[in-house]
């Protein structure tokens, strides 16, 4: 998940890019304003590196503060007033700072206009270019309700402000601002100006200014005051590269297919912007957008389960096949469609509870002795196969009675039973039960048969062996008398 500041929306995204490429640096900004008003929230809802200051001592003499200068900073946030400083200390800092290509926001204090207007008299005609019309500057006090109409020079912002009446606690204003640098007005009233890179002298500065931002703390985030906070601090960041760091986690859930519904409530739930103050991305979550990656999901046509990028909720379709699915998400900021982190949803689809049973065998016959099988199976009310159900087959009546084993169905429902008859013929009758007996399936009979009988083997009649010497004896007798002398 990536996050960002930089570019512009304070819409924070840590992400390390699709591709591998390293991360930029976390946006730093120096908030020298009131920590609980609406612009200090928003920065640190978008995920951005604040370090906040009561103290001048950045402005006046940086070189001399224990927190570095200025320079260690993309922006500075400068809303409270300057008390008794004197402004001509301050603008020598400002000045440099902004030349070397930083963002620096100007809003008064209601009690301090006097002393912050002239500072930024002291700064901008040093580092604007002359065609911008500011050669001098000039103030006028407004109070009042006025309308948001943002001007050109802040169309690549990506937050819509819509025009309506917005009541503010003061307003003043910079006359003579060139009418594409005004981002807020009401007629010929300009309430804000903007300065990009292209009006400065040197580097890629910008600067800003509005009236006081320290009493906003009623307003909301996307509130049309909120909205413009955003688009302004983004605007100030854009030349920078800075975002703020993003952490997308993977995330697993489980539904019941049959009945579908929000396998994961959140994916955001888990994800991060800026780990160093470990802020959820839930904080303003319309800092990021939320997308599935093309491809990714694994969840059978006709049954998507589906990504919500408002509310990164996961749902499943009611009648999804039993099964283990997944999709990718991409966590982009607003302002840097660029700076994603991507993470996974595994889901696990199971089926219903058991409502059917049914109990099949191999063979309804076999001899005695012989290996029996038979076979039940657990659906659900869709017909999808339930797992790890324990079936308990028995033989209730017959020359085996007695006999009896409990089964678990694997992923295909199926439960495997077998057993090997006695010697015995007869007919054995089966049962197949489930959910402690509360599901039953009709009964099978198998039939033992008896070994046909041993056929009797008769003697192939035959001659003796003393029958045939006998016989040979004889026939040597008949041979000599037939030979006598005279015969």
């Amino acid at each position: 998940m990536h996050l960002w500041l930089r570019a512009g929306t304070l819409t924070s995204l840590l992400v390390a890019s699709v591709g591998g490429a390293q991360a930029a640096p976390a946006c730093q900004v120096l908030f020298h304003g009131n920590t609980s008003g609406l612009a200090y929230t928003i920065l640190m809802n978008a995920g951005v590196d604040v370090t906040t200051t009561s103290t001048l001592d950045y402005f006046v003499s940086p070189a001399n503060h224990s927190l570095s200068h200025l320079n260690a900073f993309d922006a500075v946030w400068f809303q409270y007033g300057l008390g008794s400083a004197d402004p001509a200390l301050m603008a020598p800092s400002f000045t440099t700072y902004l030349q070397q290509g930083h963002a620096v926001h100007f809003a008064g204090d209601v009690s301090n206009y006097d002393a912050m207007e002239a500072l930024m008299q002291g700064v901008l005609p040093n580092v604007l270019q002359a065609s911008v019309g500011l050669s001098s500057l000039s103030f006028s006090n407004s109070y009042g309700p006025w309308s948001v109409q943002t001007s050109s020079s802040l169309t690549q912002t990506p937050r819509a402000v819509s025009p309506g009446s917005l009541s503010f606690d003061n307003g003043r204003a910079l006359a003579n601002v060139p009418a594409n640098h005004r981002v807020l007005s009401a007629g010929p009233l300009t309430l804000m100006s903007a300065f990009d890179d292209g009006s400065m002298q040197s580097g890629q500065g910008r600067v800003s200014h509005f009236g006081d931002t320290g009493n906003l703390g009623s307003q909301s985030p996307q509130s049309p005051v909120g909205l413009l906070l955003h688009n302004v601090q983004a605007f100030l960041l854009a030349p920078r590269d800075c975002e703020a760091p993003l952490q997308a986690n993977d995330d697993t859930g489980t539904v019941t297919g049959a009945s579908g519904g929000v396998a994961v409530a959140d994916v955001l739930a888990n994800d991060f912007i800026n780990l160093t103050r470990a802020t959820p991305a839930t904080g303003d979550r319309t800092n990021l957008t939320l997308t599935e990656v093309p491809g990714s999901n694994t969840s059978p046509a006709g049954h998507r389960m589906v990504l919500d990028g408002a509310t990164g909720a996961v749902t499943v379709p009611a009648g999804t096949p039993p099964g283990t699915y997944e999709l990718h998400y991409s966590l982009c900021e607003v302002a840097r469609p660029g700076n994603c982190e991507q993470a996974r949803v595994e889901v696990v689809v199971t089926a219903g509870p058991p409502v059917t049973l049914s109990f099949t065998q191999t063979s309804p016959t076999h001899p005695v002795g012989s290996l029996h099988q038979a076979q039940a199976t657990v659906t659900d009310a869709d017909g999808f196969p339930v797992t790890n159900t324990a079936v308990t087959f028995t033989v209730s009546a017959g020359p085996n009675a007695g006999y009896s084993a409990t089964v678990l169905t694997d992923a295909q429902g199926q439960a495997l039973w077998s057993y090997t008859g006695s010697a015995t013929p007869g007919i054995d009758i089966l049962t197949a039960t489930a959910l402690s007996g509360s599901l039953t399936a009709p009964a099978l009979q198998v039939e033992w048969l008896a070994a046909p009988a041993a056929a009797t083997v008769q003697p192939v009649p035959g001659v003796s062996t003393l029958g045939m010497a006998l016989l040979g004896a004889l026939m040597s007798l008949v041979g000599l008398w037939r030979r006598r002398p005279g015969r």
